[in-house]
């Protein structure tokens, strides 16, 4: 199960009477709850078409509208709210999220309820490098018309050194930067198809259903071009990865056209079929956060890290399958996953006394293994706000704790940051470092425990001030060194 997260992201939305508001959406694909800028929960008004503020049934089971409109800078707002006790940050119960959720699952994952790590370890058995071919589809409609020039998009995917939109790079550079120049992946960029209907018929259609039908509309246009669908990358008899952009604005969220990432295997030509794609907008601007995201899935097969069902996910931006950070240049993935596609090294520690200095931001980190149970480690790596990692909440020291059995939608996390702070909620003050946290061991707080409470005899020691570079120590110290300790390649998957 694979989708978007949203942390409070602000987004415009259209009014019945032609205004646009701002609000600003909790959650993901599968389930999203939207508020005011002042923290107010909002519903769109199926009776009206307005987005009004919302109030809960009695069992907490749903979010319904109070029937009051939400209008920006809104006078005798407090006396209408008032009326019906309305407290900020409303949200239905757990059991009535979990069957959204699921029912959800259903539409975007039809051939499964749940989503596993199991797809991880298979798609990533062999390293992802040289070069991927997408597939990208530009769509407009004859009520929202292209607002944005086919080079623009052209460029945005695939031009070196972009810098349009205020992004940091193309698609392109971004996973050149995090794969150290491994992999180079480009798209064929199709533009624009004007889709039959307008985009308020495929809104109204069931959540994804409109999608659905657009793209295999614009995948039949494209080969009626005679455009040769084996020039792609095909993956197991399916074309690996298709971005489908289109304009128009949603009605609401998580639902109709809402963005969303899913399978479809309805269109076939030259041999090969459709298979995953990701849906994200094309209107008055372009981002890099969602479209790499879900390349992330389609191109290594990395699950997301937050948590589908609102709890804390203890990563937030640390992690490109987390919450990404900045929309215009999202953070790396985590050390674990880079190893699983083949782009990062590590230096194995078990038997290590020594003070390392190692490069902040690089594709190295530094394993130390469970002894009893080869599939769960920690990963210690440093991070500066800098680059790719430049909207991080904070910088130092990161360590990773992994269970390769794990996954995040469990208790049994798969992958889980240490927070230096011991809050996995606060993520400012997450990173060992000089002036701060400088130890973790079995005795801190965090303890570098295995996850059966046993003691790991991991010690991380002295760690130095924050910079380019950055030094620590691994058990009592004997040596001074930038990594002598027993470097390994990573098999991905292994």
């Amino acid at each position: 199960m694979f989708a978007t997260s949203y942390n409070g992201d602000p987004y415009k939305f259209k009014q019945p009477d032609g205004t646009y508001v701002t609000v600003h959406l909790y959650g993901d694909a599968y389930y999203i709850r939207a508020e005011s800028p002042d923290g107010y929960t909002l519903i769109r008004d199926e009776s009206t078409g307005w987005i009004s503020y919302a109030k809960l049934t009695d069992n907490k089971g749903k979010l319904i509208s109070t029937g009051i409109y939400f209008r920006e800078n809104q006078a005798n707002l407090k006396n209408k709210l008032q009326k019906f006790n309305l407290k900020k940050h409303l949200d239905i119960s757990s059991s009535a999220r979990k069957s959204i959720v699921n029912e959800n699952t259903k539409i975007l994952n039809p051939s499964s309820s749940t989503m596993n790590n199991s797809v991880l370890q298979k798609s990533a058995k062999s390293a992802v490098n040289g070069t991927i071919k997408g597939l990208a589809i530009v769509v407009d409609f004859s009520d929202s018309t292209a607002p944005i020039t086919m080079n623009s998009i052209r460029d945005f995917f695939n031009k070196s050194g972009y810098t349009g939109y205020g992004n940091n790079g193309s698609v392109k550079d971004f996973f050149s930067d995090i794969s150290g120049g491994a992999l180079v992946y480009e798209n064929v960029v199709y533009g624009y198809y004007r889709a039959p209907k307008t985009f308020a018929s495929y809104d109204a259609m069931p959540y994804a259903k409109g999608a659905q039908e657009i793209l295999n509309q614009s995948l039949n246009w494209i080969n009626n071009q005679g455009f040769d669908f084996n020039t792609l990358t095909i993956k197991n008899g399916r074309i690996q990865a298709i971005n489908l952009m289109y304009t128009g604005t949603p009605a609401a969220w998580a639902k109709g056209m809402w963005y969303h990432k899913s399978t479809y295997t309805g269109f076939s030509a030259d041999g090969v079929s459709s298979g995953d794609y990701n849906t994200s907008p094309v209107n008055n601007d372009l981002s890099l956060g969602t479209v790499c995201h879900e390349n992330g899935h389609m191109l290594a097969g990395w699950p997301d890290t937050y948590t589908y069902d609102n709890s804390p996910n203890g990563i937030g931006a640390f992690d490109l399958m987390c919450s990404y950070g900045n929309r215009k240049n999202p953070s790396t993935p985590n050390p674990y996953f880079l190893n699983l596609a083949g782009w990062g090294t590590t230096i194995n520690i078990n038997s290590a006394n020594q003070t390392f200095t190692e490069n902040s931001n690089s594709l190295r980190s530094y394993k130390y293994t469970n002894p009893s149970n080869s599939k769960e480690f920690y990963l210690i790596e440093p991070r500066r706000k800098t680059g790719r990692s430049t909207s991080l909440p904070d910088e130092g020291i990161t360590i990773w704790h992994i269970n390769e059995n794990g996954n995040n939608q469990r208790a049994d996390k798969q992958v889980a940051l240490e927070h230096a702070n011991n809050n996995i909620n606060v993520h400012n003050a997450a990173c060992w470092h000089n002036g701060g946290s400088t130890t973790f061991n079995d005795n801190t707080a965090p303890s570098a425990k295995w996850y059966n409470g046993s003691n790991s005899a991991l010690k991380v020691s002295n760690v130095g001030n924050v910079g380019n570079s950055m030094s620590f120590t691994i058990g009592n110290g004997g040596t001074t060194g930038g990594g002598e300790a027993a470097i390994s390649s990573p098999t991905p998957g292994s």
